[in-house]
Formats: C-alpha cells, structure tokens, sequence
C-alpha cells in the first residue's frame, strides 16, 4: 500500500506544478524543479526499500523518474515560460536598457554583449510558450544579473505567498 500512495503522491505534485504552470501567465517552467522532484520521489522509495520490496510494476515510474531528473539536471538552463514572444523581448529588452547592457535582436534569440563577449539569449517560439536557453554569464556581470531578473519576473507556477511585515497587529 505504501509504495502506491508514495508513487500517487509525487505524480499529483507534478500535475499541480503542470496545471499551474497551464493556468497563469507569464510564468516558467523550470525542468530543474521537476527534476528535483522526480529524485525526492527516487531516495524516498529508496529509503522505503528496507521495509518493502519493489514490485514488479515499479518498473515504470523509476525509469520515469531517472529520465527526468537526468534530463532536467542537463538542460538546467532551459526554462518554459508561458508569455507572448514579442512581449518577453520588449520587457528584456527593457531590463537590458536598465543595465546599460548591449541588447541586439537576431534570428533564435538574444546577444547579450558585455565586454567583448557576446552571449545568446535563445528564444524560441512555440506556440503559446517560449522555450528559453540561458547563457551561463560569468559571475558578478550584468548578464548574470539578467538571469536573476528574468528568474523573478517569470518565476515558477506556485504563486508566491504575499507576507506584509510592516503591519502592526
């Protein structure tokens, strides 16, 4: 009975991330996160394994499970973000401006240029989603402060939980 609930339980964690990520707008899909979540569930049955045994229909969601989470720990920097292609442009393009960071638009995506390095910004366009590659900036520039930005303006599915500290009770 174990193992069935356990199994049940992850995959109704993912399809809430999935469904959440269908519902609202601007928002991104981040496979490390799914990931993540795929490698609870492995070390969770492995730990579980001391008291029950594998069954024979486990098979599947393990091989499952080690597809994603490998799958996701290699395209890291790959996010799917629900937003119109033009719209995520502009507003990056925008935040480029803000940086005083050399922004072109061309065929694929984004050349983010700073200091004699041209990194891509990759976009493409599918749909009603975007598939973004991230470039991997070096520490402490302007385009690893792109990331960070892009990371918040399109954060992931589960809508933040809004804390006002500044009132009094």
């Amino acid at each position: 009975m174990f193992p069935q609930l356990l199994w049940a339980s992850f995959a109704i964690a993912a399809a809430a991330y999935l469904l959440l990520f269908l519902m609202r707008v601007n928002v991104s899909l981040r496979l490390v996160r799914l990931g993540w979540l795929a490698e609870a569930a492995l070390v969770s049955r492995g730990l579980a394994l001391t008291v029950w045994s594998l069954a024979n229909w486990e098979s599947t969601p393990l091989v499952a499970c080690v597809v994603v989470a490998a799958a996701a720990f290699y395209w890291h920097r790959t996010w799917l973000v629900r937003a119109r292609a033009d719209e995520f442009c502009e507003r990056t393009s925008e935040a480029c401006r803000a940086l005083r960071l050399e922004c072109r638009h061309q065929p694929g995506g984004l050349a983010l240029v700073e200091r004699q390095q041209t990194l891509l910004l990759g976009i493409t366009p599918l749909n009603t989603l975007l598939l973004v590659r991230l470039p991997n900036p070096p520490p402490r520039s302007k385009v690893a402060l792109l990331v960070q930005w892009l990371a918040k303006q399109y954060s992931g599915p589960v809508p933040p939980i809004p804390i006002d500290l500044s009132r009094r009770s």
